[in-house]
């Protein structure tokens, strides 16, 4: 944490990918909902009974299969925490007609079931079952070699667009900036270190920007946390890494013995400190009965900035964590700061990863608005050129040593004088700072701020349409490989680089999987 006003997040602070992946042309489209209110059931597993391969139905309840991998008389099995397990014929369409399932609830009050525990049960509290629950953590997830093959993706959606034009594009787009693709990923076990270990690898097998959604490149900036594009009240995680690993940090549960996102913090020492628990009921899933624990967030001088809550999801028989919830908030304002929803699921004796989402939100000033370009250090003259985007109006400079404002090493430039060179470019004269060592490239350890000035058109420097936007990012998984050890020939993911300068790696059999891109509203 820094300080009393940040909370750690792990977000990339990359660029989109600019090369696109083959797609498939021909899909089957379908829908999960409730059979009591019929309302999206989100993140259900869906298994091709014949295959064995699946897919998670996404925040709307939908998913689509490719046609080629549908034959007759398929079935698939969905299953999701509280609702009975059940099988479905499916039929290919191409005719993009959704084909829409209904699953039944299964739920029981807490209350309604007590006489089914067993005496030690019966008397745990809530934090004690949490507490059993990370205990049996190295007996309920593997610690030998295992993979897993999962779609990944990541995209953007506005929350708040409202001061931008009323025909600006961005008003209308659900899903901006889609990078997806199919990765696998090499897990030594849960008693190695998921970032530092060189057992721990991912393989990309296909990987890009999907171009039929829109895409923007404002957003798509790193984070500057200053003029355009910030995180508010949030540090980025110190372990860094890519898209791919930074979304892994979100996994507390495999990541029980390191730090992973506040206030989780390292789970096996931290978790139970700084949350309240309560029992809410008990749920069942493929006949398992589940504890569904409510808990909201308590540390000591944090409160009054950041709240955290969620839900833990606990194997009433073997304290195996099913899933788990949380989501942070400024305590003030109550928006969301960010969000993980982490699933494991049941293979034999031990649970593997099902799916994994890290969902941040930021602000972007988006727009023409009127700002710096880019600045030049000149030491050989001890000058500073600025150049504006927009033609600057002189008549804005009217204290000039408190509009510009150089820092070195976080003291302040003197400044001497300013020329306006043309109308978007003025030179700054500073007294020396730094006669060591000649510096030929901008330095990394000067700042500068410069505020109040005016263009031609009188719009203020660095003020202008404020948007909020949320950040996905988002891991299904398709198969899991019980046991798997690491083929060190492989093209493997590099964990610091984008995504997009990885080499996807082409191998027979790899064509079983496939995105599940989510529905444009052309397909709805």
């Amino acid at each position: 944490m820094k300080g009393f006003f940040s909370i750690l997040l792990c977000t990339a602070m990359l660029s989109f990918p600019l090369f696109l992946r083959a797609q498939e042309t021909e899909y089957s489209f379908f829908e999960i909902v409730d059979d009591s209110n019929s309302q999206p059931l989100v993140y259900a597993t869906v298994i091709m009974t014949r295959t064995g391969i699946g897919v998670i139905s996404d925040e709307k309840g939908n998913f689509r299969i490719p046609n080629r991998f549908i034959q007759a008389n398929d079935t698939l099995r969905i299953s999701s925490i509280g609702y009975r397990t059940t099988k479905f014929n499916i039929i290919s369409s191409n005719k993009g007609n959704i084909q829409q399932f209904r699953i039944k609830r299964q739920i029981e009050a807490l209350n309604e079931v007590v006489l089914n525990f067993n005496k030690k049960q019966k008397n745990l509290s809530a934090r004690r079952i949490v507490i059993e629950a990370i205990k049996k953590i190295q007996d309920n997830y593997s610690r030998t070699p295992f993979a897993f093959t999962a779609y990944y993706r990541d995209y953007q959606k506005i929350i708040d667009a409202e001061e931008l034009e009323p025909d600006h594009p961005l008003k209308f787009q659900e899903y901006v900036n889609l990078n997806e693709g199919i990765v696998k990923v090499f897990d030594e076990g849960f008693g190695t270190n998921k970032y530092s270990s060189d057992l721990n690898q991912a393989v990309l097998f296909s990987y890009g920007l999907n171009k039929s959604f829109y895409t923007d490149s404002v957003l798509s900036r790193p984070y500057d946390n200053y003029n355009e594009k910030y995180l508010k009240n949030v540090t980025v995680s110190p372990l860094g890494g890519n898209e791919l690993y930074l979304l892994h940090i979100g996994d507390a549960v495999r990541n029980h013995d390191v730090k992973s996102f506040s206030f989780v913090d390292v789970l096996e020492n931290d978790f139970v400190r700084n949350h309240h628990f309560k029992i809410d009921k008990l749920m069942y899933q493929d006949e398992e009965a589940i504890y569904k624990i409510d808990f909201t967030s308590s540390v000591l001088g944090m409160d009054k900035y950041f709240k955290a809550s969620g839900s833990i999801y606990i194997d009433k028989h073997n304290f195996a964590i099913h899933q788990l919830q949380y989501v942070n908030r400024d305590a003030r304002s109550k928006a969301p700061l960010y969000e993980v929803n982490v699933a494991y699921k049941n293979h034999g004796d031990q649970f593997y990863l099902n799916y994994l989402m890290f969902n941040n939100y930021f602000d972007v000033k988006h727009g023409d608005i009127f700002k710096v370009e880019k600045v030049n250090y000149h030491y050989e003259s001890d000058t500073f050129t600025i150049v504006f985007n927009h033609g600057l109006n002189a008549d804005s400079i009217r204290d000039p040593r408190r509009q510009f404002n150089f820092y070195y090493k976080k003291k302040r430039i003197e400044i001497v004088r300013i020329n306006i060179v043309n109308q978007k470019t003025i030179r700054v004269a500073v007294f020396p700072f730094d006669d060591e060592v000649e510096r030929k490239e901008f330095p990394d350890d000067i700042a500068y701020d410069i505020k109040n000035l005016q263009d031609v058109l009188g719009n203020t420097i660095n003020q202008g349409p404020t948007i909020k936007v949320k950040q996905y990012r988002e891991l299904f998984v398709q198969e899991v490989e019980t046991e798997s050890g690491l083929n060190k020939e492989l093209k493997f993911v590099k964990k610091t680089s984008p995504l997009a300068q990885s080499e996807i790696y082409i191998k027979e059999g790899i064509d079983k999987f496939w995105v599940n891109s989510p529905l444009k509203e052309s397909e709805q």
